[in-house]
């Protein structure tokens, strides 16, 4: 368990700008005329991924 307020490494640091990334693309995604069949479905797993990941963080102590 690392020490709370801890800073998260580097490699956690980019997982975390990708699945921010895929939450903020699918969000505008979802709006275009033309949008991707499973578009809703993807916004969802992208949402869920990013909050599993960021839950996972904070119960190891990091600060994010």
């Amino acid at each position: 368990m690392q020490q709370y307020g801890s800073m998260i490494t580097e490699a956690q640091k980019a997982e975390l700008k990708f699945l921010r990334r895929e939450v903020d693309k699918w969000q505008d995604e979802l709006y275009r005329l033309d949008a991707h069949p499973n578009v809703q479905v993807n916004l969802w797993v992208a949402r869920k991924e990013l909050r599993n990941f960021t839950s996972n963080l904070r119960m190891q102590g990091y600060h994010i």
